[in-house]
């Protein structure tokens, strides 16, 4: 992804603003070398993004006159490389509208085909880090992220079976990033009564260029294993970002877990990347969360922890409270509570997590599908999700812009499977392009592109 003016599509995820999944289409702007030129076009694209898209207009606006502002004063002028220009625009749109994910990323680069990963061995397990059963028969799970929903489910039913008998279970989100809201949603799921749908979330987004706004409400659904009547310690910190935030805040608000540890970053507002040139791009928030219960979210403050303690201890006072509900005959063959993980892990489960190693079924016909008719201008939404036609609409012009520019479609091959979802390498007649897809149910669940 370090062709500069290259961006992908997928304003879904909540606070995956570090990675390729985040992002939206083609620049229509042809990139430039590294210079005042560059920077101008930089800040006139993220302004005009943040003006067209940011979930509040007014402060959209403000952020973007500031920025616009410091470059007809000349303070931009002595700026050498794209980092320093990340840097500096993030620090000047930040100081305007404090918000935790509107910033000016480096992107990410390309992965040379001889370092990728082969199609039958998925790079990790779906954001699960760790599935242990501890000492005293405790559940443990660190996750990092929350993958979008279509490859999410079977892993989070494959680990919360393996830890079905457990008497208490952690969640560790000490590290976790964000991820698709829907993941959320689903995770929450499993501690609470099927028969009783929960409404956990609500996200309001802005329709772009007006004034105009629709709201996504997300429920528990039933799930294969429940453990609503287990007790469930969350482990949170400053480094426990966006959807991991939203999970730790949900659960809290419902009162369904105790969160232990330090108070959580504060970002509350989904987006998507969109690139600017020069290797950059601007993260900006369409949307806000909003919780059913409190009609607010964590924006700015963050969330705070029902016990207080350094992060790095949360571990030790989680099974420390664990323990102390139980029967003194269940203690006597414990670790102490200021011991490590290794030493009250009984049985690592991981490697038991569910992996995909075959591709979605349609994969291939859907890519070659979508790479024609958005190059034409003409998708087919019968055969595309709810979920992401709303994306693919508001931006369908710059993605027929740029396929059109690269010719059509000669051939389609898999990569590899992915964590997120299959990858496939397209051949065009004046270039090539890369597509992450997952299709489920006849339909594209998730689909995002670059030229390469």
């Amino acid at each position: 992804m370090a062709q500069p003016a290259r961006f992908f599509f997928l304003s879904l995820l909540l606070g995956l603003a570090h990675a390729p999944e985040a992002g939206a289409a083609e620049s229509l702007a042809p990139d430039i070398a590294f210079g005042d030129d560059a920077i101008r076009q930089i800040v006139e694209r993220a302004a005009t993004e943040i003006r067209v898209a940011y979930v509040d207009p007014d402060k959209g606006e403000s952020a973007a006159r500031t920025i616009e502002n410091a470059a007809a004063a000349g303070d931009y002028a002595a700026i050498e490389t794209p980092e320093q220009l990340a840097s500096r625009l993030t620090s000047d749109l930040q100081a305007v509208v404090p918000d935790a994910h509107l910033r000016v990323i480096r992107l990410p680069r390309p992965i040379p085909d001889g370092l990728r990963a082969p199609a039958s061995q998925p790079a990790s397990r779906s954001g699960f880090e760790r599935v242990d059963r501890l000492k005293g028969n405790i559940g443990y799970v660190r996750l990092a992220r929350f993958i979008p929903l279509a490859s999410f489910k079977e892993p989070a039913n494959s680990a919360m079976r393996l830890l079905a008998d457990v008497d208490a279970l952690i969640v560790d989100l000490r590290g976790n990033g964000g991820g698709d809201p829907a993941s959320v949603a689903y995770l929450c799921s499993f501690f609470f009564d099927s028969a009783r749908p929960v409404h956990v979330n609500d996200l309001v987004w802005r329709e772009r260029g007006t004034m105009n706004f629709r709201k996504d409400a997300f429920w528990t659904e039933p799930t294969p294993v429940q453990h609503f009547a287990t007790p469930l310690y969350i482990l949170a910190g400053p480094q426990t970002f966006s959807g991991g935030e939203e999970f730790v805040y949900d659960m809290k608000t419902l009162g369904r877990a105790q969160v232990i540890g330090a108070t959580t970053k504060g970002g509350a507002n989904p987006g998507g990347v969109l690139p600017l040139g020069s290797g950059l791009g601007v993260f900006v928030p369409s949307g806000r969360a909003e919780n059913p219960i409190t009609k607010s979210n964590w924006e700015g403050r963050g969330v705070e922890p029902d016990v207080r303690v350094d992060p790095d201890a949360a571990f030790a006072v989680a099974v420390e409270a664990v323990v102390a509900g139980r029967p003194t005959t269940k203690e006597a063959a414990l670790p102490t509570a200021s011991a490590e993980l290794s030493q009250w892990s009984e049985e690592s489960l991981l490697e038991k997590v569910y992996v995909r190693t075959t591709p979605y079924d349609g994969g291939e016909i859907a890519v070659r599908r979508l790479a024609e008719e958005f190059a034409a201008g003409q998708p087919n939404y019968d055969l595309i999700s709810e979920r992401m036609a709303a994306p693919i609409r508001a931006q369908l012009s710059a993605f027929q812009s740029t396929l059109g520019a690269i010719g059509a479609v000669r051939s389609v091959a898999l990569r590899r499977v992915g964590e997120i979802g299959d990858v496939y390498s397209v051949e065009h007649e004046r270039g090539r392009s890369e597509w992450t897809i997952i299709v489920q149910d006849g339909k594209v669940q998730l689909a995002f592109f670059r030229p390469e």
